[in-house]
C-alpha cells in the first residue's frame, strides 16, 4: 500500500509541474503576441481563445 502512494505522489508531482509549464508557455505565448501586434484586441481574443478549454472542463 505504501508503494501505491508513492508512486501516486510521483505522477501527481509530475502532473501539477506540467500544469505549471503548460501555462507558463501560454502565457509567454499570448505576451509575446501582444507586443508584436500592440494590439488590445489581439490581446483579449488571444486570451479568451487560450483558457476556452480551462472553461469548458
Amino acid at each position: 500500500m505504501n508503494n501505491l502512494k508513492k508512486e501516486f505522489a510521483t505522477i501527481y508531482a509530475g502532473q501539477a509541474f506540467s500544469l505549471l509549464g503548460s501555462s507558463v508557455v501560454q502565457f509567454a505565448v499570448i505576451w509575446w503576441l501582444t507586443i508584436q501586434t500592440e494590439s488590445a484586441i489581439v490581446l483579449t481574443l488571444v486570451t479568451l481563445v487560450a483558457f476556452i478549454p480551462n472553461i469548458a472542463v
